[in-house]
């Protein structure tokens, strides 16, 4: 089990983030793949890239030349191995560390680029989407399921960020996004190489992108999301737009493993899980 170390706590309360490049083992990388191989092969996954090809006030049409391929939420009808991954050991306790207490989980989505086409996600903030009274309530877990690198277009963030704030807007380019891309200084961003299996942990307000996948082959990112739990635990609480009935508990006393959202308790799965997908995985060419 991976746990934070006392300097990278240190770095994640002063830029925003921190990087951790081997919290899962090769075996769970194969098994990750392997999942999202599954789930891209079924059609789970839509592009959310639309084409610039209407008049002012048309309906944009889905892009043909340009992809973003995403899932969100992922559900456990598509996927016990990530619906089981917030009780995987390290997860709640990394979680609880960073954020202070104990945690909620309430949202889990997919970005895959593939190669050469895959365009990436503009500059924006997880917090201007959730809306907490403060961003530090919130923290985003974001695994490279296969090695991300500038070529295929890995994460990029902008230190400290989550001390200031962004105006979003519209992205035209997406079918849902915002964007803070207007008011972003891209010469202070960090753009982190990630091996597979690697985890980005950020606040909620720190900018981030990703960028366009050069590469000949498919780069994807899986990607959860936690809120503190006292700062739900009240009726005027932080997270006034989140409905309820999303909110999984990683642990405490209200912790049911996503009973209450699943119909089962999903603790112990994960090992199962990554079981049953690396005997898959490891029949095809997954590059750890």
């Amino acid at each position: 089990m991976r746990t934070l170390t006392p300097a990278e706590l240190d770095i994640f309360k002063t830029e925003g983030f921190v990087v951790i490049p081997d919290f899962f083992t090769a075996t769970e990388v194969v098994a990750l793949q392997a999942d999202v191989a599954e789930l891209q092969a079924n059609g789970k996954l839509r592009n959310v890239v639309v084409a610039k090809d209407g008049a002012t006030g048309t309906t944009p049409t889905t892009s043909t030349t340009a992809f973003n391929l995403q899932i969100c939420p992922i559900g456990l009808v598509n996927s016990r191995l990530i619906a089981s991954l917030p009780w995987r050991a390290g997860v709640p306790e990394v979680v609880a560390t960073l954020l202070g207490g104990d945690s909620v989980q309430h949202l889990d989505q997919i970005f895959l680029k593939p190669g050469k086409h895959g365009v990436g996600t503009k500059w924006h903030t997880d917090n201007a989407y959730f809306h907490a009274t403060d961003p530090r309530f919130g923290v985003g877990m974001w695994i490279a399921v296969h090695a991300a690198n500038r070529a295929n277009g890995s994460m990029r963030l902008i230190p400290r960020s989550h001390l200031q704030t962004f105006a979003h807007e519209r992205d035209g380019e997406s079918d849902h996004h915002i964007t803070c891309a207007k008011v972003i200084d891209e010469r202070h961003e960090i753009l982190v190489e990630v091996p597979a299996g690697g985890v980005v942990f950020f606040n909620y307000g720190v900018a981030h992108a990703t960028g366009p996948n050069t590469t000949d082959r498919e780069r994807a990112g899986l990607a959860l999301h936690f809120m503190l739990g006292t700062q739900v635990a009240t009726e005027d609480h932080a997270f006034k737009d989140i409905p309820v009935e999303r909110w999984r508990w990683l642990s405490g006393s209200r912790c049911t493993g996503g009973l209450e959202h699943h119909g089962e308790d999903l603790r112990g799965q994960w090992a199962a899980e990554v079981a049953r997908l690396s005997r898959s995985g490891n029949r095809q060419a997954v590059a750890v």
